[in-house]
């Protein structure tokens, strides 16, 4: 372990070499340098912030009476941790969660984000107050008071709690106090105040003793990231009040303190069983080794003074095997660490045979560590996690049945015989429900049901993991098989990024007489929904749930109901129901939707491409009326460059919404198909785009009149916020008006272009994401002239500053010249062959994403 060190550029780390120093004692021409996280051919390592190690060290000596921490145990256990968790692009650790937020705040290429000084991701956690001056500054009971006062809990009026009198009959008055208190102690404040809910008898419980608050500091309580010394004589309800008044006021190294503490737990409790895992895996040693055929041999090391036994192993399965070698970091997968193998068969006869299961937390991911069948243990022990079945003498283990994720084994399943008779047993582990459940719609009932009648058997194939339902069949009593869906709805279970750019093709079954019995499905962690936009009739909204994956503050989810279809279409997850429902007329369509989400982060997936949640959704209909989705916990959106838009347009028609989502972001867009118009406009798209970003909106500098008259655009228009442009428009000479972004804030800017101008050549200046300059080359009768739109005319006196700029030609000779001036384009584009310019186009989620639009010249 190096001593404190600084990281620059991105993934080096410079650091004295010995472990009781930092860069501040050395000075920085000393330090040594290493690579994080990534292959190099001289020192890599892992990195673990200075704060984040040591709150571990309180978390491990938490409760202990004189604890000195042996860093060095405790940092190889750590290593070895990071060693087998994959480290996306030497970026973070793929510990199968978010780090509750703190992602939003790193990006694995491009401009590194800014430090926000107020946020809790930057705040030290142990910067926070000591447990002494936590304690001065709570209010209510006076000092040392034996008891504290239990405050009634949220929502229950004032006038009720003056009616409550003493109850007839009191449960509780038939336990000893000290039962009772023992009872209370099993439960966190929270459940302690739901509990005063259940009868009056409860409700009469105001005080707690100083013990029942002492409790709240152990570890795996609500306060127990505190770590205060519990053998310490102190008040510790008023420490409580005051540790839970400051999260209330999310003070920010304590609000951070509390969620690095929880990120911190599964690598602490694996730290504590390093002793359990020093030694290596249970099981029989197997060299494995290659011989004469395709089968490899496995050859036991432990027959200590007999002849090697080789076995061979006819078949394997597994999670994702990594290819990178050991010496360097995981960047996906698993790695292959020991081989171990345990007989199945018990050494002798027992009357009943019990099988058990070790499972032990990388981050927010369960494992199976240990199976301990009938002859013994094979790999690592955890007792405190065990679970196991009991199995009669006879039966027989007959298969396993595995359940995977790429980094390993997720879950195990037994299949016995007894007689030709198969038994299935529980899956072990059995995992708890998961705050992320998504919903789709199974119409197993047939349109206006009527096949109900008919309906005989529903089927459902389960696999292991947190989502384990996986399939569902339908049968009916005429012998067919169904699958069904929704109005216009499909589903397609693939990646991310496959299922943004999918594209459907038909199977063929061979011989004909085969029928199809099933779908097999690659999980990547994201859910697809979908939902028509044709004939709606209602929307209404859902909102997030306190402890699910999306949080009450959060749009969940949309439910649309169809004029002349009985089945309605759900996108996202549905959790809470709004109150506010929008109806729509047969004759009225939806014509644009506006998502607003919070950004969390970026997509794994498709690099570029942010991901964040629903907060507010807009949708407007070709009546002229809208109306916006969000929760009345939501009172203010979030900044603008986070607002997607689909609208319909002369060419295409808004037809559908797809809600891509896993447990921490959603994806929403809107879907649109060509009009049947003959007068339909083929446009190029220069630069092309490429899913997830094909979704573009479009801006033309020549309209068509509904009498085919060719109008021209006469004024451009550009709408500001905080000096970042969120809004185009163009008016047409007829005064018509077209516009994308976001046209409604207080700063714009207007140019004008004379009757016989036409614009043959385009440039768009952004920085950091953000669109912050449009010049348009504009040839007019006399001569080219430049106009550019920007928030400040003079430029001179307020010059836009920006990261690249990118520019449209009309020829070859304009593109090379613009090649040579400018320093830092990020593209030159010149006109596709035989074409003209017609217009510009921006990005649905991004309106920093600029191209030009052309149409091939008419001969």
């Amino acid at each position: 372990m190096t001593g404190l060190g600084i990281v620059r550029c991105r993934n080096r780390l410079y650091a004295p070499l010995d472990d009781d120093r930092s860069y501040v004692d050395v000075g920085i021409e000393a330090l040594e340098e290493w690579r994080l996280c990534g292959p190099s051919g001289s020192r890599w390592c892992f990195g673990f912030h200075n704060s984040c190690w040591k709150v571990l060290l309180l978390r491990l000596g938490h409760g202990q009476k004189d604890y000195i921490p042996n860093e060095l145990t405790i940092a190889t256990s750590v290593f070895h941790q990071l060693y087998c968790t994959p480290c996306i692009d030497a970026s973070w650790f793929q510990f199968g969660h978010y780090y509750q937020g703190a992602a939003q705040t790193h990006v694995s290429s491009g401009r590194i984000k800014p430090v926000g000084l107020g946020s809790p991701f930057y705040a030290d956690p142990n910067a926070i107050p000591s447990a002494d001056d936590l304690e001065a500054s709570a209010t209510g009971a006076g000092r040392n008071e034996k008891r504290h006062p239990v405050p009634y809990p949220e929502g229950v009026r004032t006038g009720t709690r003056g009616k409550l009198g003493p109850p007839q009959r009191h449960v509780f008055d038939r336990l000893s106090p000290e039962l009772r208190l023992e009872i209370f102690t099993y439960l966190s404040f929270p459940d302690v105040l739901r509990t005063r809910l259940v009868c009056r008898g409860l409700a009469l419980i105001t005080n707690l003793p100083q013990s029942y608050w002492r409790s709240r500091f152990l570890l795996g309580q609500e306060a127990d990231f505190l770590f205060p010394r519990l053998t310490s004589a102190r008040d510790w309800s008023r420490l409580f009040f005051a540790t839970r008044a400051s999260l209330r006021a999310k003070l920010p190294p304590l609000v951070n303190r509390r969620r690095t503490r929880q990120l911190l737990e599964p690598i602490a409790a694996l730290v504590e069983l390093a002793t359990v895992s020093r030694t290596g895996p249970h099981g029989s040693v197997m060299d494995s080794r290659q011989i004469q055929g395709s089968h490899p041999l496995l050859e036991d090391g432990q027959s200590a003074g007999k002849q090697p036994r080789s076995m061979e192993m006819a078949g394997s399965f597994s999670g994702q095997i990594s290819s990178v070698g050991m010496d360097s970091p995981l960047n996906e997968g698993c790695r292959v660490l020991y081989h171990r193998s345990q007989s199945l068969m018990p050494p002798y006869p027992q009357p009943s045979q019990r099988i058990g299961v070790s499972i032990v937390q990388i981050g927010a991911r369960r494992f199976v560590s240990e199976i301990n069948v009938l002859s013994g243990p094979v790999g690592y022990c955890t007792p405190t996690s065990e679970t196991s079945i009991e199995m009669p003498s006879t039966l027989h283990i007959k298969a396993l049945c595995v359940a995977f994720c790429s980094e390993g084994l997720t879950g195990i399943k037994f299949l016995f015989t007894e007689h030709e008779e198969l038994t299935l047993t529980t899956l072990l582990p059995s995992l708890p429900p998961r705050h992320f459940e998504p919903l789709t719609n199974i119409d197993f009932g047939g349109p206006r049901g009527l096949l109900l009648g008919s309906l005989t058997r529903l089927a459902f194939h389960m696999a292991s993991g947190p989502h384990p339902l996986i399939g569902i069949e339908i049968f009916y009593s005429d012998g067919k098989e169904s699958v069904s869906t929704n109005y216009e709805r499909a589903a397609t279970f693939a990646p991310l990024h496959y299922c943004l750019n999918a594209t459907i093709e038909p199977v063929r079954i061979s011989p004909p007489s085969n029928i199809v019995t099933g779908f097999v499905a690659l999980w990547e962690g994201n859910y697809q929904t979908y939902a028509s936009l044709r004939n709606v009739r209602q929307i209404w909204a859902s909102r997030g749930v306190r402890g699910r994956s999306r949080a009450s503050n959060c749009i969940s989810g949309l439910k649309l109901e169809y004029h002349g279809h009985a089945s309605p279409g759900v996108v996202g997850q549905w959790m809470e129901e709004l109150d506010d429902r929008f109806e729509l007329s047969p004759d009225e369509e939806v014509q644009s939707l506006i998502i607003w989400l919070t950004p969390i982060g970026f997509s794994n997936e498709c690099p570029g491409m942010e991901v964040g949640q629903a907060v507010a959704i807009h949708i407007k209909t070709t009546h002229s009326r809208s109306v916006t989705f969000r929760s009345p916990e939501f009172h203010s959106l979030p900044p603008r460059r986070q607002q997607y838009q689909y609208h319909s347009t002369s060419d295409e028609k808004l037809t559908a919404i797809s809600w891509i989502l896993n447990e921490s972001s959603d994806l929403i867009r809107g879907a649109r198909s060509a009009n049947a118009n003959p007068r339909q406009r083929r446009s190029i798209l220069v630069p092309e785009q490429q899913a997830p970003f094909d979704q573009v909106q479009k801006l033309y500098f020549e309209a068509q009149s509904d009498n085919d008259r060719r109008e021209t655009i006469v004024t451009a228009e550009a709408y500001f916020h905080n000096q970042t442009i969120v809004g185009l428009a163009f008016v047409y000479t007829s005064g018509t008006r077209a516009s994308i972004g976001d046209v409604n804030t207080d700063a714009s800017q207007r140019i004008h272009f004379e009757p016989d101008a036409g614009v043959i050549g385009l440039s768009a200046a952004v920085t950091a994401r953000e669109l912050v300059a449009v010049e348009f080359e504009v040839a007019g009768n006399e001569e080219t002239r430049h106009t550019k739109l920007t928030l400040s005319i003079d430029d001179a006196v307020h010059p836009v500053k920006y990261d690249w700029r990118d520019v449209w030609c009309k020829e070859d000779i304009s593109a090379e010249s613009y090649q040579r001036l400018l320093e830092c384009n990020r593209g030159v584009y010149k006109a596709p062959s035989k074409s003209r310019l017609v217009g510009v186009y921006v990005g649905c989620e991004n309106i920093a994403r600029v191209g030009a639009l052309y149409e091939p010249e008419l001969s």
